[in-house]
C-alpha cells in the first residue's frame, strides 16, 4: 500500500472500529470509493492474512494489508464499479477459511413499519426486530435487529465471529434508535447474542428481546420460519365469543409439566399430547390454560418470570410442542389460552433489564419500575416501543401459535400504584391507580377483541378492582376476570379446624354479595395446588381428599366460570412404581370427571352465571353445625338443583332441612361416592318432602349427611295426580284426625258427665245424711 494510498484512509474510524466505539460501521467498513480505486477494508481479529476475492473468483485475489496489529486489514481495489467480494482468511490457527463480507449489504430499513414501532402502533414487531432469513444480493444470511437507542455500539455476537463483540458491529439508524446488520452464511441453529457497549464504556450481553426459539440449553438461536401442518382451519373460522352463558371449564396445564413426565416413559410426546388431548377431554374441560409457555428465570420457580417474550421455554423443542398440542386440541374441540405475564418482567443481567444501559424497558424511577412482591420489573406501559413491544407479543402468540386468547396474570401488582410498596409515586391525580396501564390494557383488550374475534382475555387480578371486565361499561376490558377473593374465603374456610370452622362460615359466605358484580372465573388453579392444598387440610388423608373433593365441588356449584389445575399424572401415565398414586387420588381423578359432566350438562350450573339470584341460599344461618343449603335456578318455576354442603366433622343419618318447594328430591351427584374414594354414604332413594309439624307451609327434607361432603338434589314438583293424592290423603288424615279428637272428647265428655254424676249423687247422699241428724 503507497503513502497515498494510507493517507486516504480515515484513521480515526479506524480506531473507533477497533476500540468498538462506532455505531455507523458502514461508514468505513462498507466499500469506499477513492479516485479510480475502491478502498475494502476489514476487521478480523483472528486472521494472520486475508485477501479479498471478488466476485467470487479465486483468480481474481487482491492480498490485503494488516494496518492495525489489532487485525484491522485494508486493501485499495482498481475500479470503482459494485462488484461483490468475500474475505479469504488464514486464521491465527492457521486454518483457511471463508468470511462473507457483512457490510457490503445496506442496511434493511422497512421505514413504515419502523415509524410504527416508535409511535406505539406496531402490531408486528417481531417481523422487522430480532433475527430473521433473507437473500440480498443473491446471498442467504440473516438480518438482525434491536432496538437500543442509548448504547453507543451494538453487536451482534455468534461463533461464527469468535463471540468477538468488535467483528460485527451493527448499523444504527439513528430516528429510530434500532441497531441493524444483515450477516451472511449465518445458520439455523447458530447461537446468538448482542453485545452492547453503554456509558462508561461499559459492555453488556444480552439476550434479543425478539428471539423466538431457544435451543435445549437455554440460549436464543436463529431459527427459519416454522414448516408445521396446521390443520385447525375450520376450528378458527367457526369458533366464537358465546361464553357467557356456556360451560366454561379451563384446565390449567403446564406443557413442561407434561414433557418432563413424559420423559419418563418410552412413547413418542407426539402419542402423549394426543394421550393428554383425549384425558382433558374426558375430564369435561372446555378451554386449556398453558402456564408457562415463553421462557422463564430458572432463578424464581415460586413465580414464572419472562425473560424470553417471544421463544417458548427451551423444554418445548422450539415451539413444535406448543404447537402440535394447541392443533390437537382444536381438532378435540378445545380452546386454548395462553399465560401471559405483562404486569412485569424477569430481573436478569442478559435480559431486557438495563437493556442499553438505561432503563429502557422498565420505569427510571424504582418506586415505579420494581415490584418488591415478585423482585421484578415493570415495564414502562406509556413509552410508545414498549407498547409496541407488548402489543405485538400478544398479536405473535396469537397468531403464530394459534391460541385462543390470553390470560393476564398478576395484575393488582401493577394496577395499584402502592402494591406490595412502601415508598410509591401517586398518579397525576393523586390517587393510586396506575393510569398509563389502565389505558393500555383497554386498548390492548380492545384491539384484541377486534382482530382476533372470537377470542377471550381473562384478567388476574389478585385484589378488589371494580370494573374489570365487560360486564361494565366503563372495564378493563376483559371477558372474565378472576374471583381470587372467593377462592382465598373458601380455601381459608375448609382449611380451618372443624371445631373452629364456624368462625369463619359467614366471611366466606359473604362472597355473593360480590358474585355477580362481574364475568367471574372462579379458580383453583396451579399457585393453590403447588402449595400444598392437600396437606393444608386437617386430619388424616382420607380426610384431606373429602376437603378437596368439597372445595371442588362447591366451586363447581357457585356461579361463575371455573378454572381447575388437573393433577398432571393424571394427564400422563407414570412408569415408576415410587409414583404410583394412592387409591384416593385416583377416585379424585374419577370424581372430577364426574364433577364436570354434572357442570357441563346442566344448564342451571352455567347458564345464568351473571344472573343475580341464580344462587339463593336456603339456610345459611346454622352456623354451629356448618350446615349450608342453596339452590341453583334459573327463574322458571320448578327449576332448580338443591344443594347441601356439610362442612362439619359430624355424620347425619336423618338430618331434618328445609326445602323451597314441596316435592320429590333425587340426590344426583354425591363427593362421598365410593368411586371417589368417598364413605359410600349416599341417599340412594327419591326422598319426598314432608310439611313442618308447626306449619304446614313449610316443606322439610330428611337427608342422609357424610362429613365433610356436599350432595346435589334434582327435584321435581308433584304431580297433579301426587297432588290430589296428597290432598285426598291430607283430607283423610284430617278425618281421622276428627274423628280421633271427637271421640276423645266424647269420651271425655262421658267421663265428665260421669264423675260429675258421681259427685252430684255423692253430694247428694251427704246432703240427705244432714236431714237425718237430731
Amino acid at each position: 500500500m503507497t503513502k497515498k494510498q494510507y493517507a486516504k484512509m480515515d484513521w480515526e474510524a479506524i480506531e473507533s472500529i477497533v476500540y468498538s466505539d462506532n455505531a455507523h460501521p458502514f461508514e468505513i467498513l462498507a466499500p469506499q470509493k477513492s479516485g479510480k480505486e475502491t478502498l475494502i477494508q476489514a476487521f478480523l481479529p483472528f486472521a494472520k492474512e486475508a485477501w479479498v476475492v471478488l466476485e467470487g473468483k479465486e483468480a481474481d485475489t487482491v492480498q490485503m494489508e494488516m494496518v492495525d496489529e489489532e487485525g484491522f486489514f485494508a486493501a485499495f481495489v482498481a475500479g470503482t464499479a459494485k462488484k461483490t467480494y468475500c474475505y479469504k482468511v488464514l486464521t491465527k490457527e492457521d486454518k483457511n477459511v471463508i468470511i462473507e463480507n457483512a457490510y457490503d449489504y445496506a442496511p434493511v430499513i422497512p421505514k413504515d413499519s419502523f415509524e410504527e414501532f416508535i409511535n406505539g402502533n406496531c402490531t408486528d414487531a417481531y417481523r422487522i426486530l430480532g433475527a430473521h432469513f433473507m437473500t440480498l444480493n443473491g446471498k442467504e444470511g440473516v438480518n438482525f435487529a434491536v432496538w437500543a437507542p442509548n448504547a453507543l455500539r451494538v453487536s451482534v455476537i455468534g461463533e461464527w465471529n469468535h463471540w468477538d463483540g468488535r467483528v460485527h458491529s451493527m448499523e444504527k439508524l439513528d430516528e429510530y434508535g434500532i441497531f441493524t446488520l444483515f450477516i451472511p452464511g449465518v445458520k439455523a441453529g447458530d447461537v446468538y447474542r448482542f453485545e452492547l457497549k453503554v456509558r462508561g464504556n461499559e459492555i453488556l450481553l444480552k439476550d434479543d428481546p425478539y428471539a423466538t426459539v431457544l435451543n435445549e440449553d437455554g440460549y436464543a438461536v436463529v431459527s427459519e420460519d416454522s414448516t408445521f401442518s396446521w390443520t385447525d382451519k375450520e376450528w378458527i373460522k367457526t369458533s366464537g365469543n358465546k361464553l357467557v352463558s356456556q360451560p366454561v371449564h379451563i384446565g390449567q396445564v403446564s406443557l413442561i409439566d407434561i414433557v418432563n413426565e413424559a420423559g419418563k416413559g418410552k412413547k413418542k410426546l407426539t402419542t402423549v399430547l394426543k394421550e393428554v388431548v383425549t384425558k382433558l377431554v374426558k375430564f369435561g374441560y372446555t378451554h386449556i390454560e398453558l402456564a408457562p409457555v415463553a421462557g422463564f428465570s430458572k432463578d424464581k420457580m415460586d413465580v414464572y418470570q419472562t425473560l424470553f417474550y417471544y421463544a417458548p421455554d427451551a423444554t418445548l423443542e422450539e415451539g413444535a410442542v406448543v404447537k402440535e398440542f394447541v392443533n390437537e386440541c382444536h381438532k378435540a374441540g378445545l380452546s386454548v389460552l395462553i399465560d401471559w405475564s405483562v404486569a412485569y418482567f424477569a430481573k436478569d443481567s442478559n435480559g431486557l433489564e438495563w437493556f442499553d444501559g438505561s432503563n429502557l424497558y422498565e420505569h427510571a424511577d424504582k418506586r415505579q419500575g420494581y415490584q418488591p412482591v415478585f423482585d421484578a420489573n415493570v415495564f414502562q406501559y406509556q413509552r410508545p416501543e414498549v407498547k409496541s413491544f407488548l402489543i405485538s407479543n400478544a398479536y405473535y402468540w396469537m397468531k403464530k401459535y394459534h391460541f385462543d386468547g390470553m390470560c393476564f396474570n398478576n395484575l393488582a401488582s401493577v394496577l395499584y400504584l402502592d402494591y406490595g410498596r412502601s415508598e410509591w409515586v401517586s398518579n397525576a391525580y393523586g390517587g393510586k391507580e396506575n393510569l398509563e396501564f389502565i389505558d393500555f390494557i383497554k386498548s390492548l383488550n380492545k384491539q384484541i377483541k377486534t382482530d382476533f374475534p372470537g377470542s377471550i382475555t381473562v384478567g388476574d387480578i389478585d385484589a378488589v378492582w371494580a370494573e374489570a371486565s365487560d360486564k361494565n361499561k366503563n372495564s378493563l376490558g376483559f371477558d372474565f376476570v378472576r374471583n381470587n377473593g372467593f377462592t382465598k374465603e373458601l380455601y381459608d374456610y375448609i382449611k380451618t379446624e372443624p371445631s373452629q370452622r364456624a368462625k369463619k362460615l359467614l366471611t366466606m359466605l359473604s362472597g355473593l354479595d360480590y358474585a355477580y358484580n362481574e364475568n367471574f372465573v372462579l379458580p383453583l388453579s396451579a399457585n393453590i395446588i403447588k402449595n400444598g392444598m392437600l396437606k393444608n387440610f386437617p386430619g388424616i388423608m382420607e380426610d384431606n381428599y373429602a376437603a378437596m373433593r368439597v372445595l371442588y365441588a362447591y366451586t363447581m356449584l357457585y356461579p361463575g366460570k371455573k378454572l381447575f389445575c388437573p393433577d398432571i399424572r393424571a394427564l400422563v401415565e407414570s412408569v415408576s412404581k415410587k409414583e404410583k398414586r394412592n387409591e384416593f387420588a385416583v377416585g379424585f381423578d374419577v370424581f372430577a370427571g364426574e364433577l364436570n359432566k354434572l357442570y357441563a350438562g346442566d344448564k342451571l350450573l352455567y347458564g345464568f352465571d351473571e344472573i343475580k339470584g341464580s344462587l339463593q341460599w336456603i339456610d345459611h344461618k346454622a352456623d354451629v353445625a356448618n350446615v349450608v343449603t342453596f339452590i341453583r335456578k334459573s327463574g322458571k318455576k320448578n327449576e332448580m338443583l338443591y344443594v347441601v354442603a356439610n362442612f362439619s366433622n359430624e355424620e347425619y343419618d336423618a338430618l331434618k332441612l328445609i326445602v323451597p318447594f314441596g316435592g320429590k328430591y333425587s340426590e344426583i351427584f354425591t363427593t362421598e361416592n365410593e368411586a371417589f374414594g368417598g364413605s359410600g354414604i349416599v341417599n340412594a332413594k327419591t326422598i319426598v318432602t314432608e310439611e313442618a309439624p308447626y306449619d304446614e307451609n313449610v316443606n322439610i327434607l330428611t337427608v342422609k349427611a357424610a362429613s365433610m361432603s356436599v350432595s346435589v338434589f334434582a327435584y321435581k314438583p308433584f304431580t297433579a295426580k301426587e297432588l290430589a293424592e296428597i290432598a285426598e290423603h291430607k283430607r283423610q288424615l284430617r278425618i281421622a284426625y276428627v274423628k280421633a279428637e271427637r271421640a276423645k272428647i266424647e269420651k271425655r265428655r262421658d267421663e265428665v258427665i260421669a264423675e260429675a254424676i258421681k259427685d252430684a249423687e255423692t253430694r247428694i247422699k251427704e246432703l240427705e245424711k244432714l236431714l237425718e241428724e237430731k
